[in-house]
């Protein structure tokens, strides 16, 4: 699908390259691998992106609340499988019965609103984050032989000695619990530490491109029309509350995206290059439907068009000089954008 002349701005989601970097990371893993689809897919669009891994054989799929089970239910295959990470003691009967559904318990409250459940459970302990999952004083609550237990790595791209330390006490666990399925592995635990794979790994904004791996394929691209092209000279103000100042001449570009479509108000008067070489800066504050920007190395004109976001590492780059993660700019973007997208 190309630009449309009606269309400000363009946000691009690959469906093929979801799929390709779940098989990179599938073959990474020792055992199974499981999709992460919450949050509409990291905001790229779960009704889209499920029948796609589906037809690439998964059968497991993590969803962060009872709604978006609802939401993927009908997706799934004959034998899949959706895994709900919170609010367990919200599902209803119908939910419960339905044996693709598999709640995820977190605590002595959902273990109570599930006493008399029947089908596979899953038990999140705690092992370090201090976020969902029942602590190491409660773990004697949890049944020896579960369907599965399972935590989250806190630190898998930063700090190995953490991810160490989560690894040893989650293997105790699972000596102790022998569950027919254990899961640990995130997407950078899935890169980086082996011996947190065990039996079912769970990559999520791996799939997305939103962390770097042999082989990742850029799954999101930004690009944004110049409305209009402003010849700048000394002193002169851009956006509210005048806080840039040209220091020479300097042109300005006035692009179709701003706060209202998911890109951070914290860009404003914040500069970075592209992966295409580009040397872009944030002239003032980012308005809700347009910003306005700099390019110190590249002459553009009117109704020509700037990519943002060409690849995983722009994704990265961005959402780091916005003070955020790619996580967030992902799903913000994805959520929000009011552009034309092409899947």
């Amino acid at each position: 699908m190309g630009r449309l002349m009606t269309s400000h701005a363009l946000l691009s989601i690959n469906r093929q390259h979801i799929v390709d970097n779940f098989i990179n990371l599938d073959h990474l893993s020792k055992g199974e691998t499981a999709a992460v689809v919450k949050a509409n897919a990291y905001g790229t669009g779960a009704q889209q992106i499920i029948p796609a891994l589906v037809d690439v054989g998964v059968e497991d799929f993590f969803v962060a609340q009872p709604s978006e089970y609802a939401q993927v239910a009908s997706l799934l295959p004959q034998n899949g499988r959706v895994y709900v990470l919170n609010g367990a003691s919200l599902l209803d009967g119908d939910m419960l019965a339905d044996k693709k559904m598999v709640p995820v318990v977190n605590n002595h409250r959902d273990l109570l609103a599930l006493s008399s459940h029947q089908g596979p459970v899953a038990y999140h302990l705690d092992t370090a984050m201090k976020r969902l999952g029942f602590l190491s004083k409660d773990w004697h609550m949890i049944p020896k032989n579960p369907h599965m237990v399972m935590s989250h790595l806190s630190c898998a791209d930063e700090d190995d000695l953490v991810t160490q330390k989560q690894i040893v006490q989650f293997q105790e666990v699972v000596e102790n619990m022998a569950p027919e399925r254990a899961s640990l592995a995130n997407s950078e635990g899935i890169i980086h530490h082996p011996t947190s794979h065990y039996d079912l790994t769970r990559p999520g904004i791996g799939l997305y491109g939103g962390v770097a791996f042999d082989g990742v394929k850029p799954v999101m691209t930004l690009s944004a029309k110049i409305l209009q092209k402003n010849n700048l000279n000394k002193d002169d103000h851009v956006g509210y509350g005048a806080t840039f100042t040209a220091e020479g001449p300097l042109a300005a570009y006035v692009l179709g995206i701003g706060y209202a479509d998911g890109l951070p108000r914290h860009l404003s008067n914040q500069s970075y290059k592209t992966s295409q070489g580009l040397e872009l800066s944030f002239l003032g504050r980012i308005s809700m439907d347009s910003c306005v920007v700099g390019v110190h190395n590249a002459t553009f004109e009117e109704g020509q068009w700037i990519d943002l976001i060409y690849s995983p590492e722009d994704l990265a780059s961005l959402a780091k000089v916005a003070g955020t993660i790619s996580y967030e700019l992902l799903t913000g973007l994805g959520s929000q954008f009011r552009g034309q997208r092409c899947l």
